[in-house]
């Protein structure tokens, strides 16, 4: 059931390329230090040992909890109010950005974002001048503002021949409030329009 619903597992329909690791830390509880692997069989074996060798066996009473939630469909229901709680807050960030950075705010859209069908954060890509690593202006300014973003370019596997855009940045919705994620919003803005008028005042 739970591998069937990850599309990145089911694209192995021979169950011989992919591995799948999965966490019930995020779906479930934080505590819950456990998950699940799905893996080709011939791998079974060697990664078991790798993993004995690591942490000596896994908690039992975590698994016999696990259990219980699954067999009594309380996981399922859980990890349902989540999904409508952070569908709500994605639908907030979203309206946020199309408010701060949409083309009704400037008569164009410089800045386009991500519609994630899952997760907790959404991918922006400003225009290419407006640098956005962690030592950018804009990351500057944002920090003035109390805002915190993940560069993009942490988020690639490098590559000398495709060296990964510079001008893209990760938001998170998960742990903040749908007023923190309005203002939030909103300060980025205010750092990326000074940012903006200084970078274009230069060309």
């Amino acid at each position: 059931m739970l591998a069937r619903a990850c599309p990145r597992s089911s694209l192995d329909t021979t169950n011989e390329w992919v591995i799948l690791a999965m966490t019930f830390s995020k779906p479930c509880a934080p505590g819950l230090k456990t998950g699940y692997g799905l893996l080709p069989r011939e791998l079974m074996t060697p990664l078991l040992r790798l993993k004995g060798n690591h942490d000596f066996g896994s908690n039992n009473l975590t698994q016999h909890v696990l259990d219980r939630l699954i067999a009594s469909g309380a996981y399922d229901r859980h990890v349902a109010e989540l999904c409508e709680i952070y569908r709500k807050k994605l639908d907030r960030t979203l309206a946020a950005l199309e408010r701060e950075f949409g083309p009704s705010n400037n008569g164009h859209s410089a800045v386009h974002w991500t519609l994630p069908a899952g997760g907790m954060y959404v991918w922006v890509s400003f225009p290419p001048e407006i640098d956005t690593g962690a030592d950018s202006a804009l990351m500057h300014e944002s920090l003035l503002e109390g805002v915190l973003y993940v560069p993009g370019e942490f988020c690639y596997v490098h590559d000398s021949e495709r060296p990964a855009p510079t001008w893209e940045a990760r938001l998170s919705f998960g742990v903040v409030s749908p007023e923190q994620l309005d203002e939030g919003i909103r300060r980025l803005a205010r750092a990326f329009h000074r940012v903006g008028r200084t970078e274009m005042s230069t060309k």
